[in-house]
Formats: C-alpha cells, sequence, structure tokens
C-alpha cells in the first residue's frame, strides 16, 4: 500500500499514511519537489510512528510542508514552464515514493493546442463537447510560457489562452528592451480566440498578473466591447512597467527606471549593489518598487530621518494617476492587492495606501487585499521569497515576498488558495 498517491492534479491535496514501521520510533520525512526548470525544493519533517507502527500526516501539514520548502540551487524561482507534469518525492525509512502532478491533460480532461506564429501561447479547454467561456491570461515578464493557472481555470470549464509576450524561444521580441508593448496584439489575439470553434460568446474575461496587470489593466480600459471584465493581482494598474504601452497611435510611458540604462541605474545607487563582473547578481536593497517614479521622483521617497522607512511621494503618484489607463472606461475589475510584496511597496500600509490612492475612487473596481508576496498565481507549490531574474542579460535577484519565516510562508500559500478560490467564485457568478 502507497503512502502517497500516485498521481494528483496541480492545487490537489493529499495525506500521507504510511503502516508497517517500527512502533513508536522517531524517523525523519523528507520531500523533493522538482520544477520544470531543473530546480529542486526540498524540506524534512520530524515524525513518530505510532504504538502500531502507523504514520498519518494530515493534507494540510504535507502542504504546509510543501509550501515551506527551499531551493538546493540559492535564488531559484519555482517555474513551471509549459506545465504538463513534474514530480515529488516522498522518502522515509530508505523507501522513497513518487507523486506524479499533473496538469489534466494525461488523463485527457483539458486538450491543449500550441499556437506559434503571430501569436504565442498555449489554449486549453474541457475535452468534453460544448463551447466554453473565454479566458486570456496573460502572465509576468519572464522569458517563459507559465501556463499552470491556465490548465487548472480549463479544468473549471473554461476556454483558457496562455498568451506570450517575451518568449525569445519561439521568437519574441526581449521585452525590457523594446521601444513599447502594442496593445493591438492583444487586441488580435481576441478576435481569434473567439473565432474558435470551441469558444462561447463574444467578449472574454482578461487576466493579468505582474506586468500582465498593466497590460490587462490597459486593454481592458480601451476595450470593453471585448473585455467583459478584467482580473489582475500583482501588478501597476495605472501606468505600465518594463516598457511603453500603445494602442492606435496613443502611448502610455513606463512608470519604471530602466534596468538596462546606467544613467537610470545610477539614481539607485543608495539602494543597490552593482555587479562586480558579468557572472555576478544585481541586488536591489529593499525591493524593485524603489524603480517606480513618477515626474516628481520616486513613487515612495526614504525617510531622511530612518533608514528603511518609506513615504508615498504624493506629487509623483499625482503626476501617474494623471496620466493613468482610462479605468472608468472599463466594464469591472477585480484587483487582488499583495500586501507583502517588495516588487510594488515598501511595507503593506504602503501598499494598501497606495492601491487606494490609484482604485479607491472608482466605483467599477473591487479592491481585496491579500497578505502575500507577489507570486500569488498558483496554490500548492513552494512560497519563493527571493530569485535571480535576467533582464536582457543583467542578472537582477529580485524580492517576490516579505514573508520569510516558514509561519509566514504558510499564512501566504493559505492565501494563494483562497485567492484561486475566490477568482473561480467571481468567474462562476459573473460569466
Amino acid at each position: 500500500m502507497r503512502a502517497v498517491p500516485e498521481r494528483i492534479l496541480l492545487g490537489q491535496r493529499f495525506a500521507y499514511y504510511r503502516k508497517g514501521l517500527a512502533p513508536s520510533t522517531k524517523q525523519t520525512l523528507k520531500i523533493k519537489y522538482n520544477d520544470t526548470m531543473g530546480n529542486v525544493f526540498v524540506n524534512s519533517l520530524s515524525t513518530k510512528s505510532d504504538s502500531f507502527g502507523r504514520l498519518h500526516i494530515p493534507a494540510e501539514q504535507i502542504s504546509n510542508l510543501i509550501s515551506t520548502s527551499n531551493p538546493e540551487k540559492p535564488s531559484a524561482a519555482f517555474i513551471l514552464k509549459e506545465f504538463e507534469s513534474t514530480q515529488m518525492e516522498f522518502i522515509l525509512d530508505d523507501v522513497s515514493e513518487t507523486v506524479t502532478v499533473e496538469s489534466g491533460l494525461q488523463s485527457g480532461e483539458i486538450i491543449k493546442e500550441e499556437w506559434r506564429g503571430e501569436f504565442v501561447g498555449n489554449l486549453f479547454y474541457p475535452s468534453k463537447e460544448g463551447k466554453f467561456p473565454v479566458i486570456v491570461h496573460i502572465n509576468g515578464g519572464i522569458n517563459h510560457i507559465q501556463d499552470s493557472r491556465s490548465t487548472m481555470l480549463a479544468r473549471e470549464g473554461y476556454c483558457v489562452l496562455e498568451l506570450a509576450y517575451n518568449v525569445q524561444e519561439y521568437g519574441q521580441p526581449v521585452l525590457f528592451t523594446r521601444k513599447d508593448f502594442p496593445l493591438e496584439h492583444v487586441e488580435n489575439a481576441i478576435i481569434k480566440i473567439l473565432k474558435h470553434e470551441r469558444a462561447y460568446g463574444d467578449r472574454v474575461v482578461l487576466m493579468g498578473q505582474c506586468k500582465g496587470t498593466d497590460i490587462a489593466t490597459a486593454f481592458g480600459s480601451l476595450r470593453p466591447d471585448l473585455v467583459e471584465f478584467v482580473i489582475a493581482q500583482a501588478g501597476p494598474t495605472q501606468l505600465p512597467v518594463a516598457t511603453e504601452t500603445s494602442y492606435r497611435g496613443n502611448r502610455w510611458e513606463g512608470m519604471e527606471i530602466n534596468y538596462l540604462q546606467a544613467e537610470e541605474l545610477m539614481k539607485l545607487t543608495k539602494f543597490f549593489s552593482f555587479p562586480k563582473d558579468e557572472n555576478d547578481v544585481f541586488r536591489l536593497k529593499y525591493g524593485s518598487f524603489l524603480a517606480l517614479k513618477g515626474d516628481h521622483g520616486p513613487l515612495f521617497l526614504e525617510d531622511n530621518q530612518e533608514d528603511g522607512k518609506f513615504l508615498l511621494n504624493e506629487k509623483s503618484a499625482r503626476s501617474i494617476k494623471d496620466k493613468a489607463f482610462p479605468v472608468d472606461q472599463m466594464n469591472k475589475m477585480f484587483f487582488f492587492s499583495t500586501l507583502n510584496d517588495p516588487t510594488m511597496a515598501p511595507n503593506s500600509e504602503l501598499a494598501m495606501e497606495t492601491t487606494e490612492y490609484f482604485l479607491g475612487d472608482k466605483n467599477n473596481v473591487e479592491i481585496e487585499f491579500i497578505h502575500s508576496g507577489h507570486l500569488a498565481v498558483t496554490p500548492e507549490i513552494p512560497v519563493v521569497e527571493k530569485s535571480v531574474m535576467n533582464f536582457a542579460g543583467l542578472k537582477c535577484e529580485m524580492k517576490w515576498s516579505s514573508n520569510s519565516t516558514n509561519e509566514d510562508r504558510i499564512k501566504e500559500t493559505n492565501e494563494h488558495r483562497r485567492v484561486y478560490k475566490k477568482i473561480t467564485e467571481i468567474l462562476k457568478a459573473n460569466f
């Protein structure tokens, strides 16, 4: 009898149950969780069998063990690239058992179509007959197709396009060096997917995370005839980052210092360490929120009296709001604001203040604050505090979450689970 299931779907929880052990004996359970990029996350738990030689670890405790696992290779992120399956290994008393974590493709629950050419992405929909409401999911600026949440949403009964825009493997330009990102790319992809034989309806739900948030917000504001509503999280909703945005002759300038221009980078010299050579890593002292700026300097100013304490620069905030995307024109937006996210704000108080400043007066926006770092996308995976990201050849250590203790990381993974459940509820109630 296996102690763990042979196969699970991503997002499912399970318990560990083992018989035939030496009675009342202390042992260490080890776990190894592989992503799809060759990274291994490890953890261990001290256990003791009962007087009958049995060991039972509840599903919640296994979930906590997964969420607090750490990379064997320092500063690695847990990435599920073009996700179909991966594996966890559980080791106890020199016995190893493997759990295969699947997307639903292997079991035939969902179908995948690869888009390569003018549009790059992966399309997922249920294998059962019928047409399904369409979601277009736009992830962050990492140069891989990260489609694990799209596979999960397809299992919920949707036709989901994971739309890529920064994947050089498939011929796309580097996001951080291009002049702008044209929203016509999103427009034409939506028009194409709505014509698909398995697509239902004449509008989509547009979902964005990180850089995908400003793309989704911008297009949802400009084309409410094509976008039923927007669901966004962990990204800017006012102006673009990484590069400018354009649409039909109009442009929105970026609100972030260009990491690839030395004169821009020098503005942050107080807050970072320069790479010593090309193999070294650019390290920010506090978080990449330091790069956010308006017409009057950084969005967040360090207090002159106290190192590490920041205040909202109201003049720059006002200049950003004056130029922001026309969110008032959008049908509806549900925004999940991450409170423990060093990419967006110095601390939870300023995260709340900034979100309320930019969106609090919008009647068509529902805000929910979540006690999570930046990567609150998929439940039941390791919570990553920091990792190294490549900006067109410049390696930068990104701080993703201020939740560094195991207790806080467990709270964060509970938020990941709650957010995913809330998203499915929003979809069912409104779409």
